[in-house]
């Protein structure tokens, strides 16, 4: 019951993450893409109003999986962030040329 409970929480951590990353990393995208600063603010903005759309994407994503069975589903939203998560901190190995 507690896996199953600690599993659940991990929506929202997940929310929270993506907002920090996003803000944690600003000033690193616009020195490395060399952004002007009109450009960096337009463009962290943009990023920061996606995550609500994604949050939207998410919800409707749930409501299908849920007719599967709420672990199930808890579980497939679990190793989707994983992976994402995966992505985003081993994008730093790959070839940026």
């Amino acid at each position: 019951m507690f896996a199953l409970a600690f599993i659940c929480s991990l929506g929202s951590f997940y929310f929270g993450y993506s907002m920090v990353a996003i803000n944690s990393t600003a000033k690193t995208l616009t020195s490395y893409y060399e952004w002007t600063d009109d450009e960096s603010t337009s463009i962290i903005s943009l990023l920061t109003g996606l995550v609500p759309a994604g949050a939207i994407v998410g919800a409707l994503l749930g409501s299908v999986l849920a007719k599967c069975g709420r672990r199930f589903s808890c579980i497939v939203i679990d190793i989707l962030g994983i992976t994402g998560y995966l992505f985003m901190n081993l994008a730093i190995y790959g070839n940026n040329y």
